[in-house]
């Protein structure tokens, strides 16, 4: 190290016999047994996870002593529970009462995940199961909860009875599964492991680059005017924090609402363990800050009590960022898209106390309506899904990927200057039956009709040669008056917005309808029927061009 640098240290870096000097984040750590780590909080990592148990013992210790982040009264066990005292045994619990831990994993694709099934019940109830049986994420899960000096533990493959032609536990098991996970001690997430046989406890992969000794001068105060006694620390490469976010737990719809209602969670990553309570987010390494919009949630699921000072909107804005999160999550299945988040839809709507219309609440239904697709840029593939029988075209609901539902000029008022609302819901009925999106043993409306009244425009979608996809977004069209579009040879003259489609196979409709229910946005539509519609994707107003949408009459339409 140059102590002479008038900045301030400079670290060398030797790369294939080259000497680099680069401004870095590095990161510095100090072994708990040297004088240096009275100053430095960081701490090397473990290769192995369990050799770090009594941190996480301590972490435990420190939150049950002074954060409220779980109660101590003891919560009522789930139906069962998995009784891992001696060889792990199916429990059926009868209203006792006990400290338990759930368990967050991806199953897989391998096929190897152990499922409880109205064939194995018996066994796995009187006889138990042998490690033999048992994936490796679920054996190291178990490990844990004997480690902690816990007893039960609930997963959800051997707590739920799984391949059930009518689904007649799923049914009943899955409005509990939100409560399961807040009233559990800890929640264990697997977040390293892509498939239950991968296990989550092995050795970690060495860092990519090892870490450096350097001398650490310790400052004793104003008085002292040498350098300092010397000790060792350590430089390295803070890749450890930021590797939770590439861990494959984060891509899975279902461990989405596991963690995010889980009050407190332990989760073993790729390169290092974290704990995340109501209060504070602790890293293996000595990394510690505080959990700002993690307490947020929890004031949201306890708001229903009279414990929440925020608005509805605060509480609804929390909601599109989650979905947010949410909708870019990979499931095997996509039948799941809103059973998988309906533990926090349930959580959201105790407080909002309104009506869950397929992703969107009924007091909130212009905002919600308004999301787009992740289609605008030119590195977007647009492979962008429509599943019509999940859910009605104006819901997220019905697409697979990304989507933005949060927009702060999307939140103002979507009042003209007359006092007229410009777009506005009248009614909303539905047709058929569908499982409710948060309880599957209710019945909805399949065919979700919205009753809307606005002022339509028509428009068609063009492209312009002269614009690049740079500029305007692979998937991004032009919107231009139709009635002017053979009358002007400027673009500028009949431009009147720009759009973008939900899907790539919806650009083959051309001609649309427009809808603008905000100062600068409103959906896309396609008329399919007299005064029906559906839609097609969400626009922009081109600039000075309001008042184009407010010429017309107001007429009521169906959006299905």
């Amino acid at each position: 190290m140059d102590r002479k640098s008038s900045w301030g240290n400079t670290l060398h870096i030797m790369i294939g016999g080259t000497i680099y000097k680069a401004f870095s984040l590095l990161s510095i750590y100090a072994d708990p047994e040297t004088p240096a780590s009275e100053y430095l909080p960081s701490r090397p990592i473990n290769r192995n996870p369990v050799q770090g148990m009594q941190t996480i013992r301590n972490w435990l210790r420190d939150c049950d002593e002074n954060h409220s982040c779980v109660s101590m009264d003891l919560p009522r066990l789930p139906t069962r529970v998995l009784d891992v005292s001696a060889v792990p045994t199916v429990l059926t619990t009868h209203g006792e009462r006990a400290r338990y831990v759930t368990l967050s994993y991806c199953w897989g694709t391998s096929g190897k995940n152990l499922l409880l099934t109205e064939d194995t019940l018996e066994p796995f109830s009187t006889k138990g199961i042998e490690s033999s049986q048992m994936p490796k994420t679920i054996l190291d899960a178990i490990t844990i909860v004997r480690e902690l000096g816990l007893k039960y533990i609930w997963i959800d493959a051997l707590c739920i009875i799984q391949q059930q032609q009518d689904r007649k536990d799923v049914k009943a098991e899955a409005p509990n599964m939100a409560e399961y996970y807040q009233n559990a001690y800890i929640t264990l997430s697997a977040a390293r492991a892509a498939d239950c046989s991968e296990g989550f406890l092995d050795d970690r992969p060495l860092p990519l680059a090892t870490p450096c000794a350097v001398a650490y001068s310790l400052y004793r105060g104003p008085e002292d005017t040498g350098q300092g006694a010397e000790t060792i620390a350590y430089l390295s490469l803070p890749e450890a924090l930021y590797a939770s976010d590439r861990d494959p737990v984060n891509t899975r719809a279902w461990t989405f609402q596991e963690s995010e209602l889980s009050r407190r969670l332990l989760s073993f990553g790729e390169t290092q363990f974290k704990f995340l309570c109501q209060e504070l987010r602790q890293h293996e390494n000595g990394e510690r800050m505080h959990r700002a919009q993690r307490a947020s949630l929890s004031k949201v699921l306890s708001s229903s009590n009279g414990m929440y000072t925020g608005t509805e909107r605060d509480i609804l804005r929390l909601w599109y960022q989650y979905v947010e999160d949410y909708s870019g999550r990979g499931m095997t299945d996509p039948e799941d898209k809103f059973a998988a988040l309906a533990g926090v839809a349930k959580s959201f709507q105790d407080v909002l106390k309104c009506k869950y219309m397929f992703g969107l609440w009924e007091n909130d239904l212009i905002t919600g309506l308004l999301w787009r697709t992740h289609r605008t840029g030119p590195d977007q593939s647009g492979n962008y899904e429509r599943w019509p029988h999940r859910a009605p075209s104006w819901s997220w609901g019905s697409i697979d990927g990304w989507f933005d539902a949060t927009s702060s000029e999307r939140e103002e008022a979507s009042i003209g200057d007359s006092g007229i609302p410009r777009s506005h819901v009248l009614s909303h009925e539905g047709i058929g039956n569908f499982l409710d999106p948060i309880r599957e043993d209710l019945m909805l409306p399949k065919a979700f009709e919205l009753h809307l009244e606005g002022i339509l425009r028509k428009a068609k979608a063009v492209s312009w040669s002269h614009f690049s996809d740079e500029l305007l977004g692979t998937h991004t069209h032009f919107l231009v008056d139709t009635s002017l579009l053979d009358n002007s040879s400027t673009s500028a003259g009949v431009y009147v917005g720009r759009g973008t489609y939900d899907i790539a196979s919806d650009e083959v409709v051309t001609e649309l309808e427009m809808l603008r229910f905000t100062w600068d946005r409103g959906l896309m539509l396609e008329r399919v029927g007299d005064k029906w519609y559906r839609r097609l994707g969400c626009f922009e107003v081109a600039n000075n061009r309001e008042g184009w949408y407010e010429d017309g009459r107001l007429q009521s339409i169906i959006l299905i």
